[in-house]
């Protein structure tokens, strides 16, 4: 899923990250321009 908000960006994308069988989605948000991260972080659902 992804979020625009001007030239600031939020995905997230679900992912076994670790070496069992958890998922979590990675939400980073971004700046599209500079590609500087605001924010990363793992979670266990992504929701809005």
């Amino acid at each position: 899923m992804l979020f625009h908000h001007g030239a600031q960006r939020c995905a997230g994308a679900a992912y076994r990250w670790f070496q069992d069988d958890r998922y979590y989605d990675l939400i980073v948000i971004l700046d599209d321009a500079s590609s500087e991260i605001y924010c990363a972080q793992l979670v266990n659902e992504e929701s809005t």
